[in-house]
């Protein structure tokens, strides 16, 4: 193998390694299939830690309300869901449908319910027409803290190429 293909596949090295911290990747923290009767809710509580990301994935084989709710929020739900009409208000709501699939960030630590409606309750929702099965799946994206030293490397690492082309190209005109 000659120098020039070695330099190729150094620089090329360089590069990857420095992209990795900014690649994503994801630990399961809750992964559970419910069989949700007609007319009832499900609700998971989950501590959202400050500036860390969370996916949240639902899958349902029928269409079902998702509401993510604070606490107080929750409270309110659990009342109107039970006979006491009490105003509440998501701080996410998806309605009517069997694939739910996003990400949640928070500036602070905070606690909130993850709600899977199988019922009438949610302004043009879902119709509940019979049991529903849900998968609920909740991972922590991984991802750098220090994007910053991903550009210094991976422009280190360049650098460092360039220059072992440029030494390699004067010695040839000498």
């Amino acid at each position: 193998m000659n120098k020039k293909i070695k330099i190729l596949i150094i620089s090329w090295f360089i590069v990857l390694i420095s992209a990795l911290p900014a690649l994503a990747l994801e630990r399961e923290l809750f992964n559970n299939t419910e069989a949700m009767p007609q007319d009832s809710y499900y609700g998971l509580r989950a501590v959202i830690e400050k500036d860390n990301t969370y996916h949240l994935k639902v899958n349902s084989t029928q269409n079902i309300d998702l509401l993510i709710l604070d606490e107080e929020n929750f409270l309110n739900y659990n009342s109107t869901f039970h006979g006491n009409p009490t105003a509440y208000t998501a701080e996410h709501l998806y309605t009517n449908t069997s694939l739910i699939e996003f990400n949640i960030t928070q500036t602070e630590d905070v606690v909130r319910y993850i709600v899977i409606e199988n019922a009438n309750i949610t302004s043009n929702g879902a119709i509940s027409t019979g049991e529903v099965n849900v998968t609920i799946v909740l991972s922590l994206v991984l991802t750098s803290k220090v994007p910053g030293y991903t550009l210094i490397i991976t422009l280190s690492g360049l650098l460092l190429v360039s220059g072992l082309l440029t030494l390699r190209k004067k010695r040839k005109t000498l």
